[in-house]
């Protein structure tokens, strides 16, 4: 009896493990980024972005320099996106911040930040509420 029971959790789960999805995402998000636009805005004008690079790495961990001198970094998180949006990509991002060096730096830290690519090499993180800001980046 006691064997029928462990076999009876065992399988459950098994069955849970199997049910559970790995959040699929593009892998080519990693590496290094140039900026090279923004748009959006509350009042229809995108903010100053006082960086050149943004570079993501495999680890989880993200760096933003301005030319050659690192302005911010920090770890990401990677959130599967709500199947009901109208976006094309599947995930969201979310960039948590350990180090700025500049006190008036923005950045869209701590928010969920939906993923798009486009096929000339380029993404957008778009906030997608609101505001409607995005940011363009490029690889150099």
């Amino acid at each position: 009896m006691k064997t029928k029971v462990l076999f009876i959790q065992l399988l459950i789960l098994v069955s849970i493990c199997a049910a559970c999805k790995k959040i699929e995402f593009r892998n080519d998000i990693r590496g290094i980024w140039k900026y090279f636009y923004a748009s959006g805005g509350i009042s229809g004008r995108p903010f100053d972005a006082h960086f050149t690079i943004l570079q993501i790495k495999s680890n989880n961990h993200y760096f933003i320099y301005s030319n050659d001198t690192l302005m911010a970094s920090g770890d990401y998180d990677i959130f599967k996106s709500n199947p009901y949006q109208s976006y094309a990509e599947p995930f969201q991002i979310r960039f948590n911040k350990d180090f700025v060096q500049v006190y008036k730096f923005y950045f869209p830290f701590d928010e969920k930040l939906y993923v798009e690519f486009f096929s000339d090499g380029t993404f957008v993180l778009d906030e997608g509420c609101c505001d409607r800001f995005q940011l363009g980046f490029i690889k150099p």
